[in-house]
């Protein structure tokens, strides 16, 4: 009876530990034990550009959704109706109106996303507003303007935002940065999947991952990742089968965030390693 009741005793202590180190819940008599995981962002502060509609939103709920205060940015009110009923309802969430489309809102946008979060810690940013432009994609009717666009949308806003931020970045224990890039920023599989017809956009997403692989290098302390969000249903033009919710993509990127990550990999919202 004694070996009995020393082996259920181990095998507690072993599956609490499990849990423990893998991240997840047991229960224990009439008591449920959850244990975070080592890189939880749960109760953190965390920044998410471009929430008013899509992935963006969908991360802003789950993380709210976590106990975290969320500085969420957006374009105008026209178009982030939800975004703004959400902020009503849960003082968590802190609203900035942030437009990159040309150099002059730019500029005014990282003004304002610095001044409203002011001198505190960022636990989490997410880069994830982005641009796709129709008359700057196809080879023989480009167009210098709309190919400007994007890369101020796509590569030079999130680079300046994490500039701008990482004073608060730095005040973390465990800083992370997303950059919400695309699997058509991978020029192996561009040439492999012919991503034709999408030059700007393809080009201002590897540029990115150039960036933010640079960044991971000199910051050392801080975990960099670039993720390929899924074939999501938005408003973004696809023709790709088989795609999911915003909801199931930003659970799937908190999950690669959560995971720890190596700084500087480029992986999908499953964690899969992209090839650049």
């Amino acid at each position: 009876m004694n070996r009995i009741i020393r082996a259920a005793g181990f095998t507690a202590a072993a599956v609490l530990g499990a849990a423990y180190i893998y991240g997840g819940s047991g229960n224990f008599g009439n008591r449920s034990v959850t244990v975070q995981p080592k890189h939880s962002v749960t109760n953190k502060v965390a920044v998410v550009t471009g929430a008013n509609s899509g992935i963006g939103l969908a991360l802003t709920e789950s993380l709210l959704n976590r106990n975290c205060r969320v500085y969420a940015t957006y374009r105008n009110e026209e178009c982030s109706k939800t975004l703004l009923e959400m902020a009503k309802e849960n003082p968590q969430l802190n609203l900035v109106v942030a437009d990159f489309d040309t150099e002059e809102s730019l500029d005014t946008a990282i003004a304002q996303i610095k001044k409203t979060i002011g001198e505190r810690k960022v636990d989490l940013l997410v880069n994830n507003a982005g641009y796709f432009e129709k008359r700057a994609n196809k080879f023989g009717a480009l167009e210098g303007p709309g190919w400007s666009k994007s890369f101020r949308v796509n590569t030079i806003a999130p680079m300046l935002v994490t500039q701008a931020l990482a004073p608060n970045l730095d005040k973390s224990d465990d800083p992370k940065v997303v950059f919400i890039s695309s699997r058509r920023g991978s020029i192996a599989r561009n040439r492999d999947e012919h991503y034709e017809g999408r030059i700007a956009y393809v080009t201002s997403k590897a540029a990115a991952n150039m960036a933010f692989s640079s960044i991971s290098q000199t910051k050392k302390d801080w975990g960099v990742v670039m993720i390929h969000p899924g074939a999501v249903i938005t408003n973004f033009p696809s023709v790709q089968p088989d795609r999911i919710s915003a909801k199931e993509s930003a659970e799937g990127i908190i999950g690669v965030i959560e995971s720890g990550m190596k700084s500087g990999s480029f992986v999908d919202e499953k964690g899969k390693s992209i090839p650049w």
